[in-house]
């Protein structure tokens, strides 16, 4: 599913984006999502159009504890217009 929010390119789909590639807190109620999840959620935001949200959650995601989400935030930078 987030493979396809990033190809259809809307920014309505920014927050669940954003909720799906970020580990959640330890007061969260919500389970963490696998790595590779995490991963396609974050390169479906490479492929938004430019918005400062998206922007700040690329940045932090670049310095995420998952190798794999770290090398799809790296994507922006190809992919951002």
């Amino acid at each position: 599913m987030c493979r396809s929010l990033g190809v259809l390119r809307s920014l309505d789909a920014t927050e669940a984006l954003i909720a799906a590639s970020n580990i959640p807190g330890i007061s969260s109620r919500t389970k963490a999502k696998p790595d590779s999840i995490r991963a396609a959620a974050t390169w479906a935001l490479t492929q938004l159009p430019k918005d400062p949200n998206v922007d700040n959650a690329l940045e932090k995601l670049r310095t995420d504890r998952s190798e794999l989400v770290q090398k799809a935030a790296e994507l922006a930078e190809f992919f951002r217009e």
